[in-house]
């Protein structure tokens, strides 16, 4: 894992939903050692307010929440207006066919398996700064 410098310009906004807290925040750490900052929510009323107020660069969404899942809260986030340009990366601990082509089809990205490697979510980072920096933002 590389850490970007404190001259990298851009730097991104990542909202992490995930009901299980040790989870979640190792995960934040994880992006704040890459150069980013971070918000965690753990429900779905959490992560839509957080995203409505801050209209985060990547979410990351647990799959496997309890009262609703991350294929629905992907869905109601794609509605917002503000959140048209906003990386999906879903996060699960099913990773079966059925789970990753349902990922695909409601908007996410990326999807990483449980547990997963530091390089893969910088590399899903990296393009979302490309994708950023391509936006001028």
């Amino acid at each position: 894992m590389t850490r970007p410098t404190d001259t990298s310009p851009v730097s991104l906004h990542v909202l992490i939903v995930d009901d299980n807290a040790a989870s979640a925040q190792t995960t934040g750490w994880m992006v704040e050692l890459m150069g980013h900052t971070y918000a965690l929510a753990d429900g779905a009323g959490a992560a839509m307010a957080s995203a409505a107020k801050t209209t985060p660069d990547v979410v990351m969404l647990d799959i496997g929440l309890p009262g609703t899942n991350g294929f629905e809260i992907c869905l109601g986030m794609k509605a917002l207006p503000d959140m048209a340009d906003t990386v999906f990366i879903a996060h699960s601990g099913y990773g079966d066919k059925r789970y990753r082509t349902q990922a695909a089809e409601v908007g996410f990205a990326h999807f990483l398996l449980k547990p997963f490697e530091a390089d893969d979510l910088e590399a899903m980072l990296a393009q979302a700064v490309e994708r950023k920096a391509s936006r001028g933002n």
